[in-house]
């Protein structure tokens, strides 16, 4: 199974695995409204998804969600950005990247006080015949303090099994720019 807010990552993870010889069900909703039809052994919620909601409260509401759908002693997988990366990573920064086929400017704002950067993308992407389409987009993430998310993996029933800097285990340093979280389900 999964799930995500967007149709054309459901549509690209279809594909996927409809080339693999495999179709999942894909749910396209909201985390603060997770609700599969069944549970589930492991959860994974990847590529910093989680930072992208605006409050603790919001993060509680997720964390219980996913211990409702998975069976005792199931898995709780996912990662988030660190303080560093916020902070340094991020930042007021600018970032010019090109391809081939596009040209993105990403620029950064983060408010330390609220723990919220705000993210302005504008991407030039060429079109048949040379030209450029110009997109621009809007995101934003929320810092969650590591102490944070322990707390709220703890009240919404999680046992912490680990933390590292990268899905292979790495040890968390100073200036490690994502955390990745293991927790179980206890019921």
């Amino acid at each position: 199974s999964g799930t995500d807010l967007s149709p054309e990552m459901l549509m690209q993870a279809r594909e996927t695995c409809m080339a693999k010889g495999h179709m999942p069900l894909l749910l396209c909703q909201d985390m603060k409204e997770l609700d599969l039809y069944g549970t589930v052994d492991v959860a994974v919620c990847a590529t910093n998804s989680l930072n992208y909601l605006e409050k603790e409260e919001e993060l509680a509401a997720v964390f219980s969600l996913v211990h409702n759908f998975l069976t005792p002693g199931g898995l709780f997988l996912f990662d988030i950005n660190s303080l560093y990366k916020f902070e340094t990573l991020y930042g007021e920064n600018t970032y010019v990247f090109e391809s081939d086929k596009a040209f993105c400017v990403w620029q950064n704002q983060y408010d330390a006080k609220d723990g919220v950067c705000d993210f302005r993308l504008t991407i030039f992407e060429e079109e048949r015949g040379g030209r450029y389409k110009k997109l621009e987009e809007e995101q934003c993430q929320t810092y969650f303090s590591l102490e944070k998310v322990k707390e709220l993996l703890v009240k919404a029933g999680f046992e912490l099994l680990g933390v590292a800097s990268d899905c292979k285990g790495g040890a968390l340093e100073e200036d490690s720019a994502d955390i990745y979280v293991t927790a179980r389900c206890i019921k």
